[in-house]
């Protein structure tokens, strides 16, 4: 394709397109590849038609001994041209174990370029996504069991990202960029078909394109389709989430699992999917399989870890799903007089000038001074074997017993802390101090105990 009729079809194609680029402040992901090297170009041929300003972004993940030179080549270029870019250098030995390298690098990368967008007040992030890439994510999602959610592929727009080459095949971009004379970098390691997706490519989509000229057209139709297929199932699972009785805040979200239960199988997960924030994520064949195998076992006590860290509990009657990763807790020093502030919860002790009648919430409670005083204070979490003497027991209880005859779920149990005073437990926060700890008739001096989440 000729550059005038590539421009052209540019042009013609992001005017039907849902993001519009006139008058805004574009922030190019420049990889130092082919596809980003013809977008910059593009962009900037096009840059006083559209009045638009290009910022650029690139990351180098280090990953390949080449990747210096990708920089390189960037960094003239955008000098070369007057344009601002912003550089992430990243370390492969920080990625959490676990997570495999196209995970963190993916992470990593759109942190990077949102943040990037925010400083610099931007409209759009660019990515140099094609055609090409659009049959690859489809077939590959196809492979691994996404079901119909995943043949949605790449969309045009994504909230603030974009992909003006959706509609264009690697082999226009190639033309363009030989035509054109634009220095670009290829990445060796796309030669290896012992990557998934390098084999695919190379042993499927490039076969299958000399069979079906249009299949790049084709394929961005179908990706299309399913779209608006999902979106209209959305449509329908949100209408039966209203239906549900639901009880939720910022941390967790309580369902019913008898009204639950009216829904098929699939149904109830594609609810908790949603209910648990994982619509943007790509769910595989094994996390539906895993879900519906815990919806149908219904035991209670038994708990799911969902994929973006979310997690689901069987709590009796309930299913309970906890949005936010449980933030783990360490001991912490507390004097008379002071207020302890942390992410998770704050936790005050202020003596009192006169002995209150009764406590108000389990938040608060009161205790006798004297069995604090002279000694060291502590807040922690309660662990295995801890125990204590509950407000009106003869004897001590296992702390693993005093929760679960309250039936706290194990969700509250791996946040439940207690106030210790040198080491022996006056207070299972939130819930009950110690008999020790009681205000008698004998007390002189109060003190309050004050304890809130976050």
């Amino acid at each position: 394709m000729e550059s005038h009729l590539f421009i052209a079809k540019c042009r013609n194609d992001w005017s039907h397109s849902d993001f519009n680029l006139t008058d805004s402040h574009i922030l190019l992901a420049l990889s130092g590849g082919v596809d980003s090297m013809v977008l910059f170009d593009v962009l900037n041929q096009m840059k006083d038609e559209l009045n638009i300003k290009v910022s650029c972004a690139h990351i180098n993940h280090h990953l390949r001994e080449a990747s210096d030179l990708d920089q390189n080549l960037v960094e003239k270029i955008c000098l070369d041209h007057k344009i601002q870019l912003f550089t992430l250098a990243l370390n492969p030995d920080h990625k959490p174990t676990g997570e495999s390298v196209e995970a963190w690098g993916r992470r990593k990368r759109y942190t990077f370029l949102q943040e990037i967008l925010r400083d610099i007040d931007g409209d759009w992030i660019a990515t140099a996504h094609h055609g090409d890439d659009q049959i690859e994510t489809m077939l590959m999602h196809l492979s691994q069991g996404a079901g119909p959610l995943g043949l949605n592929g790449i969309g045009k727009k994504q909230g603030q990202i974009i992909r003006p080459f959706l509609s264009f095949s690697k082999k226009e971009i190639y033309a363009y960029a030989k035509e054109n004379h634009i220095a670009f970098r290829e990445d060796e390691t796309n030669l290896d078909l012992h990557h998934p997706r390098n084999y695919l490519r190379a042993k499927v989509v490039e076969p299958l394109k000399t069979l079906t000229p249009d299949l790049v057209s084709q394929f961005q139709t179908s990706a299309q389709l399913f779209s608006k297929h999902n979106e209209t199932l959305d449509f329908f699972i949100q209408n039966s989430i209203s239906q549900l009785d639901i009880d939720c805040d910022s941390d967790f979200v309580i369902l019913d699992k008898k009204s639950l239960g009216k829904f098929p199988l699939l149904a109830q997960s594609m609810i908790i999917r949603h209910l648990a924030q994982n619509n943007e994520i790509m769910w595989r064949k094994h996390h539906w399989v895993d879900l519906e195998l815990f919806l149908s076992k219904d035991k209670t006590g038994a708990i799911l870890n969902l994929p973006n860290g979310a997690q689901i509990l069987d709590n009796r009657l309930q299913l309970k799903i906890r949005i936010k990763k449980h933030i783990a807790l360490n001991a912490i020093d507390i004097s008379l007089g002071e207020k302890v502030d942390n992410k998770s919860f704050s936790v005050q002790i202020k003596p009192l000038e006169t002995i209150p009648v009764k406590k108000h919430n389990s938040n608060l409670e009161f205790i006798d001074a004297k069995a604090i005083k002279g000694k060291a204070l502590k807040i922690r979490p309660w662990i295995f074997g801890d125990r204590f003497q509950p407000l009106g027991m003869m004897g001590t209880q296992k702390m693993s017993d005093f929760l679960g005859k309250r039936k706290v779920d194990q969700f509250e149990k791996e946040t439940q802390c207690v106030m210790t005073a040198d080491d022996n437990i006056i207070w299972v926060c939130g819930r009950q101090i110690s008999h020790k700890a009681r205000i008698k008739s004998s007390t002189k001096k109060a003190v309050s105990l004050q304890f809130n989440w976050k």
